[in-house]
């Protein structure tokens, strides 16, 4: 996995930071923000005409295909974006969830 930082020459409140896979976004932080929008399945990701730096440390908290997100009540869940699971009571019940996407 690797954490890339935009750094196209266009409006830079539109370069984000992204965790990529090979040609996947795992998931990205809005430019200005801290908070983690993680995707249920990996989305193509074309750097075609783009420009990134790599970023170390990551600011995402990733263990292996695993994503930690916090749920809307300040607890925090392990997304497994490879399995498509959640450590979340609604996935545990329903087999789903909204940090799935």
């Amino acid at each position: 996995m690797q954490t890339l930082r935009e750094v196209t020459n266009w409006n830079p409140h539109l370069n984000h930071t992204y965790l990529v896979e090979g040609s996947k976004m795992l998931a990205y932080i809005k430019h200005g923000t801290n908070e983690v929008h993680t995707f249920a399945f990996p989305l193509n990701f074309n750097r075609s005409g783009r420009k990134f730096e790599d970023v170390n440390p990551s600011p995402f908290s990733v263990k292996k295909s695993t994503i930690t997100v916090k749920g809307s009540s300040n607890i925090t869940y392990e997304v497994d974006t490879k399995a498509g699971t959640c450590t979340c009571p609604g996935f545990s019940f329903r087999g789903k969830c909204k940090h799935l996407g």
